[in-house]
């Protein structure tokens, strides 16, 4: 909808769920295309109706571009987007996408249940649909019982102590978590020995090289199967996945791990490291950069929230090195060499690191920049108060929200432009590129 300007006023999001009910969300985007509001439709049997949606709706032109993130409490945002070139609809386009392909809507609404099978197999809890979110008063799902077992986690191990968190996938079972385990027992036992730590198992067992030292760097195995079996089906991923998941705790995570990090070529013995593509699964096919996934790809990382990335970043919410100019290189890793002790000196030199790139493209008073990847904003912010004129495009809805709030803060919105765009459909003239 839009008003007497023909500014976007209004945007109907129509859902259906699997259950053949309908629902309408009227939204109200920002100037940027996007928008809030609570989710009260039931969708898939796997939910409930809790938490809210963030779309990403731009005024469609040339080509659409549609993002909807759901966010929960303590569980992962469910992420899903739509992308194509706009053509104008008439009797002949719909016809032509029938006969072309007749099966389709059948075909996506199998894929859709066989999915469903899989996951409910699984042990993915069933939530009961209320009567007004189902199609002819079709009957509410009933949620597993303790009469269906097989539909449920397996209950904790009571001989194995420490904190369970919420959030975490379950622990991993079959033959090969089973077996790469049992491998990953014996090759970590085997490395920290080398190792200045020392691990806690849950029977009072010490490993290490400095197993006797209560002051060197120290790791405790709460439950050790589950330990083995996460890293033994994901690898250094599975190791990370067990941390969150209180498998195993440390007092100082951070020197624990340094101490990991110093041998980490040569913790896996040299024979063994040649089946590395045997034992890691390669990425999926999905996942390569190919222009058609790319936009999901992205998605995916950056479209978590730009408040989780805020954790983590300084207040520029600028990745990378950063660039200390008074301070000497560290070498060796020596106690006494200098280094950053607080955010307040990382500010100052992550901008020194985004000047320091745009002197070296020569970017000044009436240079047209184009910017590949905006990131939040930083660097195009910073060459548009040069002076410049900045072309910057990105595929990241949630990032491109908020760097257009800090360029129309700064007032610079009449020299910045920001594109929700592959880099590799970007056309132009340009007197530097940067990235």
């Amino acid at each position: 909808f839009h008003d007497a300007s023909g500014a976007t006023s209004a945007v109907l999001a129509t859902v259906r769920n699997t259950y053949g009910g309908l629902h309408h969300y009227l939204v109200h985007p920002d100037r940027s295309g996007r928008a809030t509001v609570d989710k009260d439709f039931h969708v898939s049997p796997f939910h409930d109706s809790s938490g809210h949606y963030t779309l990403s709706v731009p005024d469609p032109g040339e080509s659409v571009d549609v993002a909807v993130v759901l966010h929960r409490d303590d569980a992962p945002p469910l992420r899903t987007s739509v992308r194509g070139e706009a053509r104008a609809v008439g009797t002949g386009t719909v016809l032509g996408l029938a006969l072309r392909r007749p099966l389709e809507p059948l075909a996506v609404s199998a894929r859709i249940r066989v999915h469903g099978i899989r996951l409910w197999l699984r042990g993915l809890r069933i939530h009961p649909v209320p009567d007004a979110d189902t199609a002819d008063g079709r009957p509410d799902l009933v949620a597993p019982t303790e009469s269906s077992p097989s539909r449920q986690a397996p209950a904790p191990d009571p001989s194995e102590e420490g904190p369970r968190r919420s959030g975490v996938p379950p622990v991993p079972h079959g033959l090969r978590a089973t077996g790469f385990g049992l491998g990953f027992r014996a090759l970590f036992a085997l490395a920290v020995r080398r190792l200045p730590v020392r691990v806690e198992l849950p029977d009072g067992t010490l490993l290490g090289g400095r197993a006797g030292d209560t002051s060197a760097p120290t790791m405790v195995v709460h439950r050790p199967r589950d330990f083995a079996h996460r890293v033994g089906a994901g690898a250094s991923i599975g190791f990370g996945e067990a941390f969150m998941a209180g498998d195993w705790s440390s007092p100082d995570p951070a020197a624990l791990l340094t101490e990991f990090a110093r041998d980490l070529a040569g913790l896996v013995p040299a024979p063994l490291q040649r089946l590395r593509d045997v034992y890691i699964p390669r990425p999926p096919a999905h996942e390569h950069g190919a222009v058609e996934r790319t936009r999901d790809n992205v998605s995916a990382h950056y479209d978590l929230s730009n408040e989780l990335f805020a954790l983590f970043l300084d207040d520029t919410m600028t990745y990378s090195s950063a660039l200390f100019p008074d301070l000497p290189l560290r070498r060796g890793g020596a106690a006494d060499d200098p280094a950053p002790s607080s955010s307040r000196e990382l500010e100052p030199a992550q901008r020194a690191k985004i000047d320091a790139l745009l002197d070296a493209a020569g970017v000044g008073p009436g240079s047209r920049v184009l910017e590949i990847g905006t990131g939040w904003g930083e660097l195009c912010v910073r060459a548009a108060a040069r002076g410049a004129t900045v072309r910057s495009v990105t595929l990241s809805s949630e990032q491109r929200h908020l760097a257009l709030e800090r360029v129309r803060a700064a007032g610079l919105q009449d020299s910045v432009e920001i594109d929700l765009l592959d880099y590799r459909h970007v056309t132009g003239t340009y007197d530097a590129v940067v990235s």
